[in-house]
């Protein structure tokens, strides 16, 4: 194996594990509010044309990694579809506005510091 191929095969494993984290934490947390759509299928998009020039070079590092990296954005993009419900919805259910509802008026309670104000 010569120094070019040592130094493909480094790169294609860092690139397979810079996109774990985030597949992980999403799958922990359950959490996708604040993953952008767009990421996951702009990656997906890249890697697609990535494993054709892979299949047209006969590349096999090429083809391994972006396969990797594709099936962690799909995976990505079905976590945002499952656990994110402002795809459902339209709305964020768990952060509806709710207006305060306080037992005593902003006027009511001006009065009252006016009342007990030292003189």
């Amino acid at each position: 194996m010569d120094r070019i191929q040592t130094v493909g095969i480094i790169g294609s494993t860092i690139s397979c594990i810079s996109c774990c984290p985030q597949v992980l934490r999403t799958y922990r947390t359950k959490r996708t509010k604040d993953l952008s759509i767009w990421h996951p299928i702009i990656t997906l998009l890249a890697n697609v044309f990535w494993i054709y020039y892979g299949l047209a070079t006969r590349a096999v590092p090429v083809m391994m990694t972006t396969t990797f990296v594709c099936s962690c954005s799909v995976m990505l993009l079905a976590m945002k579809f499952r656990y994110d419900k402002t795809l459902e919805t339209g709305i964020n259910r768990h952060r509806t506005y709710l207006p305060p509802t306080p037992s005593v008026s902003k006027v009511q309670l001006l009065r009252r510091k006016r009342h007990y104000r030292v003189r």
